[in-house]
């Protein structure tokens, strides 16, 4: 059978005191957990509403929460732990192994952008297709989607992740480099507090996925978790 495009899922273990700590204060640090895995579970059913011709991998830290991935992916999703130090290392490395394997786009998400329309995700893979780099800029001056037609080692370099010009310093690398690309629609991240308004505006309720559990917590309701333990201990 010939390679598929691949999707990667970057998500962590939505553990206490780990996940989503920008939220708290003013959220505790147990909130912020359960804010973190509404966003993994609901960016997890967004892709699966999603018929894509790729092959889909979460690549989760840490190591240890390998039970807990096993048992949130679907049976024909595949699960890796993500390699490296840092971010940057992490998703330079995860491109690296991924396009090497097939030499098929791969395109890579975070679960930081729980609304992200799924009609984003089919455009990024037909883009990825005539172009070396999709790049989905987000509101905040990073990007919530990275797609590369092959590994091009030098484009992360001198990007530093999670600055308000992160998307500007890595379209500046791809020109320096000679790279074709295109940019989806403007989305947005959630990493502080502030960012949860995004949730329930008007072009997110009009355009953007349901996201039940992320809206849910967002109106102050409490839910349970669907996963089979309290997330304040490390899974494995």
């Amino acid at each position: 059978m010939p390679s598929k495009s691949k999707l990667l899922i970057f998500a962590k273990a939505p553990l206490s005191g780990e996940a989503k700590t920008r939220l708290s204060p003013p959220l505790t640090a147990e909130e912020a957990a359960t804010m973190a895995e509404a966003f993994l579970l609901d960016t997890l059913e967004m892709v699966g509403t999603v018929k894509l011709n790729a092959d889909i991998i979460i690549y989760y830290t840490p190591e240890t929460a390998t039970d807990y991935f096993t048992y949130l992916k679907p049976d024909h999703w595949q699960i890796k732990p993500q390699q490296g130090r840092s971010l940057k290392m992490k998703i330079t490395n995860a491109f690296r192994i991924e396009i090497g394997s097939t030499d098929q786009p791969v395109i890579i998400i975070g679960t930081d952008s729980p609304t992200l329309p799924p009609q984003y995700l089919i455009e990024a893979f037909k883009i990825i297709s005539k172009v070396d780099l999709v790049i989905g800029p987000a509101l905040d001056g990073g990007f919530y989607l990275i797609g590369m037609n092959k590994f091009y080692p030098e484009l992360l370099k001198p990007v530093i992740l999670s600055k308000p010009d992160s998307c500007e310093k890595l379209l500046e690398s791809a020109a320096r480099i000679g790279l074709t690309f295109k940019k989806l629609p403007e989305w947005y991240d959630i990493d502080r507090f502030e960012d949860l308004k995004h949730i329930n505006n008007q072009i997110s309720d009009k355009y953007g996925f349901a996201a039940p559990r992320t809206r849910t917590l967002r109106h102050g309701y409490i839910i349970f978790s669907a996963a089979p333990w309290v997330c304040n201990t490390a899974p494995g």
